[in-house]
């Protein structure tokens, strides 16, 4: 069964992204809500992926959720291939 999410896009290709213990900030912006939990809501431990800054490569993308803490996104498993992209989703 394939596993799928639905996350903003909050950088592209070129885009300069922080990872902190503060959260995600993409070209010096914080990203609300973006700080890495120690544990998801059922407890199991969560690992943030490295602190540090880099440059989005072509091709890949950060996602996160401004709106949801409990997100399980780039703050964990870094940037994605555009590859794995399957939809496009915008607000009506």
């Amino acid at each position: 069964m394939e596993l799928l999410r639905c996350s903003p896009i909050v950088a592209h290709a070129g885009d300069t992204v922080e990872v902190s213990a503060n959260g995600i900030a993409v070209n010096g912006t914080l990203v609300h809500n973006t700080a890495p939990r120690a544990a998801d809501s059922r407890g199991r431990p969560l690992t943030p992926w490295r602190f540090g800054n880099y440059t989005v490569p072509a091709g890949f993308v950060w996602v996160a959720s401004d709106y949801n803490p409990l997100s399980f996104d780039s703050r964990y498993y870094g940037p994605i291939s555009v590859s794995n992209i399957r939809h496009h989703l915008r607000p009506l």
